[in-house]
């Protein structure tokens, strides 16, 4: 079993870093907004931890909210909306489409074959670490 101590030194040189840094990270990019009014969504998993993190040192009065809802699902249904292309593809990714729609956007074999032909289905794709438009 753990010690208090352990778990305290985990939190502050493991937690402490990360959720300052987003913390740091998320107030110097709202700052820059200048559309009111903002809402600051938390998406689930770590978007708990973070979202909490945010609440506690939010002085804006800044609302936010915690979104149990997947990154592929988000990011399949903003598929035809270019600016989301920034986050949905920006990850380095090797293979077929076939592979990047099921891994990527969580289609199902019988979706893809809906969408694609047998073609494009095969067809080698390589993204790089880094999108731009």
């Amino acid at each position: 079993m753990l010690k208090n101590t352990s778990l305290e030194g985990f939190g502050y040189n493991f937690l402490g870093p990360i959720l300052s840094t987003y913390i740091e990270h998320t107030n110097r990019h709202l700052e820059t907004l200048k559309k009111s009014p903002i809402k600051v969504f938390h998406l689930a998993r770590e978007g708990y931890a973070l979202q909490k993190a945010f609440d506690i040192v939010n002085n804006h009065g800044i609302p936010s909210a915690y979104l149990y809802v997947s990154r592929s699902f988000l990011f399949r249904i903003m598929l035809d909306i270019e600016a989301s292309w920034e986050f949905s593809i920006k990850h380095s990714f090797d293979g077929t489409m076939e592979e990047l729609f099921h891994e990527r956007f969580s289609f199902t074999k019988e979706q893809i074959i809906q969408i694609l032909d047998l073609e494009q289905r095969e067809h080698e794709v390589s993204l790089l670490i880094a999108f731009t438009r």
